[in-house]
């Protein structure tokens, strides 16, 4: 993906994270691209500097092929896309924040054991992203079956925690034990040899249709009228009847300070939001929403990158 020189890529940090892996795919290496990496700490912070123009692109995780949804990344885009509240230092409404997805990125999860303990019966607590534990059960429940598990904001950070103890670990990438110089006790420990994390990449300016429609992908947001029996169905219906395959639906509670037990609505469709048949089931679907943001079409990127 093209990247203009001086731009900022905002990353869930530090340098090591499998986020930083899925922007150099991306981009590229950045001393050859001339961009520059901007370290967060968290999914909601790398897409709210992306929305206060900090940078021009943010990269999040999405969804992991072992472990399913990255439910942070979803719940950020509802609070930036559905809140009513205010942001007091632009004086716009944050559901009229102008960000959109243009492209993906497939990376494939090889998570270790990361250690200065000289062996697994030394260890005490394991750190680890939250997405994690999910991805690495089998192989911890055999292992390690009762030592603590501490979450940390990333795989990367789990390794700076457990530098210089020896009765701790980190469950991370290769990358991030070359990162902090910390060995790799026990390799490849995901469930699943096939283990990969889905990111997408976020940038304020939408990008030109370049490829046929079917070659991409389109992701929306919306709101329905829970207390009106087949609204959820009307919409979905919109897409079947112009033939618009959907291949992804996922819901979120509503922000906090909306009505208890309602919902959003995210669903990811094959096509360009500008192909005919898909504009005009994303107008016929609209009529039946309280609410809808189109936050994006991307072309699909099958490859993955080891």
């Amino acid at each position: 993906m093209y990247i203009q020189p001086g731009s900022k890529v905002a990353f869930l940090g530090p340098v090591g994270t499998y986020s930083h892996q899925a922007v150099i795919q991306a981009f590229g290496i950045p001393s050859a691209h001339q961009y520059e990496l901007v370290d967060k700490r968290s999914i909601k912070g790398c897409l709210t500097c992306l929305v206060n123009d900090e940078v021009d692109y943010a990269v999040v995780p999405l969804e992991n092929s072992t472990n399913g949804n990255v439910n942070f990344t979803w719940d950020a885009l509802r609070d930036l896309f559905h809140k009513v509240e205010h942001d007091q230092s632009k004086g716009v409404p944050v559901k009229d924040i102008k960000m959109g997805i243009v492209g993906e990125e497939f990376v494939g999860i090889k998570h270790c054991l990361i250690t200065e303990a000289p062996s697994l019966d030394k260890i005490k607590r394991v750190y680890s992203h939250p997405q994690v534990w999910g991805q690495v059960d089998w192989w911890y429940h055999e292992n390690l079956n009762g030592v603590e598990q501490l979450d940390c904001p990333s795989t990367s950070a789990a390794v700076e925690m457990v530098k210089g103890d020896p009765t701790s670990a980190a469950i991370a990438s290769i990358s991030a034990s070359y990162t902090h110089n910390v060995p790799v006790l026990v390799p490849n420990i995901s469930n699943s040899d096939t283990n990969e994390t889905r990111f997408l990449v976020f940038s304020k300016e939408k990008r030109d249709k370049l490829y046929k429609g079917d070659e991409y992908n389109t992701i929306i947001s919306f709101a329905v009228e829970h207390e009106h029996p087949g609204s959820l169905c009307r919409v979905l219906e919109s897409f079947a009847k112009q033939n618009v395959n959907l291949s992804n639906i996922q819901s979120r509670p509503q922000p906090l300070g909306s009505t208890p037990w309602t919902y959003i609505f995210f669903l990811e469709l094959h096509g360009h939001e500008t192909d005919g048949e898909v504009n005009a089931a994303l107008e016929d679907a609209r009529v039946h929403c309280t609410e809808m943001h189109i936050l994006g079409s991307f072309k699909r990127n099958r490859a993955i990158r080891n």
